[in-house]
């Protein structure tokens, strides 16, 4: 079995073992049994133990939903709209994560790595990666970057501190939002380019 073919074999074994049994009580020898290979196979790949096929396993889970919401953003028909979706879509993937609802009644510490503190800046960049791009269809790069920061920022806040009032699942309620908190983006959403510079 090749390096490439143990690492994602790992991976996938530990993203097992935490779904069923959360971070904490995972071991290395239930990565190991569940992916069926040896302990030495699994420090062999991952050098730095646990906390590195934790950061690895956090790191594939972001990559495959930007993955995931970037042809959401591909088909948006201008900026508004595709943040509208991104943060909706977003918002609902959040909720409905059993994963990240059982860590996050059972090892809301590890959620915390995972959307502030060292993952927030994996976020961001991942956000930056696969979503920006389409809105500079509309807007310079820079304003780009900014709008999908914000609204990364926006969901995670609502994620972690829910709000009794504000719904970001709720399109409606997403839109206005967007139209108080950036009133320039509603006003001509297919133009904010220009009405930025």
């Amino acid at each position: 079995m090749t390096e490439a073919s143990n690492y994602h074999r790992i991976l996938d074994a530990a993203d097992r073992c935490v779904s069923r049994w959360g971070w904490a009580k995972t071991t290395i020898d239930d990565i190991a049994s569940e992916a069926e290979v040896s302990r030495a196979t699994v420090y062999r790949t991952f050098t730095g133990g646990r906390d590195a096929i934790y950061d690895a396993v956090r790191r594939e889970r972001v990559r495959a939903f930007f993955k995931e919401l970037e042809p959401i953003a591909a088909a948006g028909d201008d900026v508004f709209e595709i943040l509208t979706e991104a943060i909706a879509v977003s918002t609902e993937a959040l909720g409905s994560d059993e994963v990240l609802q059982f860590q996050l009644e059972h090892e809301p510490g590890q959620v915390l790595q995972t959307l502030s503190f060292r993952g927030l800046e994996q976020l961001l960049t991942a956000a930056r990666i696969f979503l920006a791009p389409h809105l500079t269809r509309f807007v310079d790069r820079q304003t780009a970057v900014e709008l999908v920061e914000w609204a990364t920022r926006i969901v995670l806040t609502y994620f972690l501190a829910p709000s009794p009032t504000v719904d970001l699942g709720d399109r409606d309620q997403v839109r206005s939002l967007l139209a108080r908190r950036i009133p320039w983006l509603a006003d001509s959403p297919a133009q904010v380019g220009a009405s930025k510079s």
